[in-house]
């Protein structure tokens, strides 16, 4: 079980912007984040690049969530972030 809301909230993002940046329809977001959808590998490594954390922290409650705070960031500037979080994945 993963805990997408509580670190959804802990950075400051909607649901909706989460939604819009996975191209996710925001009712099927909403399902993921209550935990009533399976997601697939891919979606679970957007939302560690989005939330700034790795799988291990989306998915156990003991995992300390050490994110930055994204509460004032729009759809342009979450992408910009993901993209460059992308890019530093692959030069590590």
């Amino acid at each position: 079980m993963y805990r997408i809301k509580e670190i959804r909230n802990k950075v400051g993002l909607t649901s909706s912007l989460v939604a819009q940046v996975l191209g996710l329809d925001l009712r099927v977001y909403m399902m993921i984040e209550n935990n009533e959808l399976n997601i697939n590998s891919k979606i679970i490594e957007d939302l560690c690049l989005i939330f700034g954390c790795s799988e291990k922290v989306l998915l156990h409650n003991h995992e300390e969530i050490d994110c930055l705070n994204l509460k004032d960031v729009n759809y342009n500037e979450l992408c910009d972030i993901v993209h460059f979080r992308k890019i530093y994945a692959q030069i590590r």
